[in-house]
């Protein structure tokens, strides 16, 4: 009888594990795979994760713990991929709509996620946006400037330049949670 609970048990594991199908995708598509093998990646996920299903203590945690094998499985094509150091991309890198986080929290979330994606992802997305915010995200986030020197840059004050990045990472935030990542021409 012990063994039929078993099988039951690892069913609904498995049927739960294949409901987090979006949640891998968007994860890995954050380490910017060639788009001919990132539904490899996604399906080495699944492998590895069905493989190692009996591992698992928590069937709560499973979607942290499916993303934690997305991640090595992420590295390791990028780094096949491009045959370099990878910088990883944490949990935290994902944008999660309805979440409530203090703003330095959010800060963190976003400056981590554009930091995953690539310039040409970034260029994308910042050239959407208005000739000062355009600006003030270039000379932050590809150039590394603090916000007080790119007012000094710019002959703005220094809460003028804050407001300018605060809305335009709002902006840059919203983009990505509605459109997710751009797509490679």
């Amino acid at each position: 009888m012990k063994s039929t609970e078993r099988v039951e048990t690892r069913a609904e594991r498995e049927r739960m594990l294949t409901s987090y199908y979006d949640e891998v995708f968007r994860y890995l598509s954050v380490f910017n795979i060639e788009k001919a093998f990132l539904e490899d990646a996604i399906q080495d996920t699944f492998v590895e994760a069905y493989a190692n299903l009996d591992s698992l203590r928590d069937a709560e945690k499973m979607k942290y713990w499916l993303l934690k094998i997305a991640k090595r499985v992420g590295i390791r094509y990028v780094t096949k991929q491009h045959k370099t150091t990878v910088k990883e991309c944490s949990l935290e890198s994902l944008p999660d709509i309805g979440r409530k986080v203090s703003s330095a929290e959010y800060e963190k979330e976003l400056n981590n996620l554009v930091r995953a994606l690539s310039t040409r992802e970034l260029y994308s997305y910042i050239n959407r946006l208005n000739e000062k915010e355009r600006k003030v995200l270039l000379l932050y986030y590809v150039y590394g400037h603090k916000l007080k020197d790119i007012a000094a840059m710019l002959g703005e004050s220094s809460n003028t330049v804050k407001s300018i990045s605060r809305r335009a990472k709002i902006k840059l935030r919203t983009m990505l949670e509605e459109g997710g990542f751009c797509d490679e021409e």
